[in-house]
């Protein structure tokens, strides 16, 4: 009954996010009470995700992952920090085309 129950959610999976936002937003009591799991909840589902779609490929994307966590290392600590050191050596730490440009990095780094 429950793997059947999944099995209908998984396929439907967009609706399911829309619907499960919905509730959160419209059941903020239930939405409350439920915060505290969160991270149980956040590790459950990646524990399904992993036994789902097996060893192999769950390990093999752990390689993919160093490159996604370099590029955003890169991307979104790195260069910002530049950009606000460079701007602090010429003496426009709070200069607004300072603060355009880094927020502007960063938002390309997305």
């Amino acid at each position: 009954m429950i793997v059947k129950m999944l099995t209908s959610v998984a396929r439907h999976g967009q609706v399911a996010l829309v619907l499960g936002l919905l509730a959160g937003f419209l059941l903020k009591d239930l939405a409350a009470a439920l915060k505290p799991w969160l991270p149980e909840m956040v590790a459950g589902l990646l524990f399904l995700t992993a036994f789902r779609i097996g060893a192999p490929r769950a390990f093999g994307g752990l390689k993919d992952g160093v490159s996604s966590l370099k590029s955003v290392l890169i991307l979104q600590m790195l260069l910002p920090m530049l950009a606000v050191g460079l701007f602090w050596l010429l003496g426009l730490p709070a200069a607004p085309l300072a603060v355009a440009l880094v927020g502007w990095s960063l938002r390309l780094a997305r």
